[in-house]
């Protein structure tokens, strides 16, 4: 980063062979406020404070995405054409992606078989009554979840019409599969 500075010729060491005079403005030679220009700009606070807010309601990266994207546009209304290319204001679908990768891995750990199934079972653990059981056959993976809820709701006949199964948008990136029994 240029620090604004200026330098008498006694603090300068000239090379006497090629004395020249450098001047340094801080002037753009483009102009700054066009689209192309804009999406370089860095995520604004607020945007990914807001986005980290979403994630935290469990949205996946698509979903808080779009939720941000509708959100905004009738919180700007007619300004929103204007301020749509502004990355500080709205980000791009990488920018929001990352930002989730970051905090899930921050919340989680990463992403490999071990080290995840290994954290799900930390989490399952705490939780009190919760049964399950993880099991490896091979490079596959199989993990069986039942909630208190669950447990109590397999007391009524109506059980088996109703099924309700949350898979997070980390099934479509880790390639996993959600069956249910």
């Amino acid at each position: 980063m240029l620090k604004h500075q200026i330098y008498s010729k006694e603090d300068v060491e000239v090379d006497k062979q090629y004395p020249c005079t450098v001047e340094l403005h801080d002037n753009h030679n483009h102009r700054v406020d066009v689209a192309d220009a804009l999406r370089e700009r860095p995520l604004g606070p607020d945007a990914k404070q807001e986005l980290l807010h979403l994630f935290e309601k469990v949205h996946s990266a698509g979903s808080a995405y779009h939720t941000f994207y509708a959100t905004n546009m009738e919180l700007y209304g007619n300004k929103y054409n204007e301020k749509n290319f502004y990355r500080f204001y709205f980000p791009t679908k990488s920018d929001v992606r990352n930002l989730w990768q970051k905090t899930l891995k921050q919340q989680y750990g990463e992403r490999t078989e071990f080290i995840m199934l290994k954290k799900l079972q930390e989490i399952l653990s705490s939780k009190n009554g919760t049964l399950f059981k993880i099991v490896q056959v091979g490079d596959q993976y199989a993990a069986s979840i039942s909630t208190p809820l669950m447990q109590s709701a397999q007391k009524l006949p109506q059980v088996l019409e109703i099924l309700f199964v949350h898979a997070t948008g980390n099934c479509d990136l880790q390639d996993h599969k959600v069956y249910s029994l």
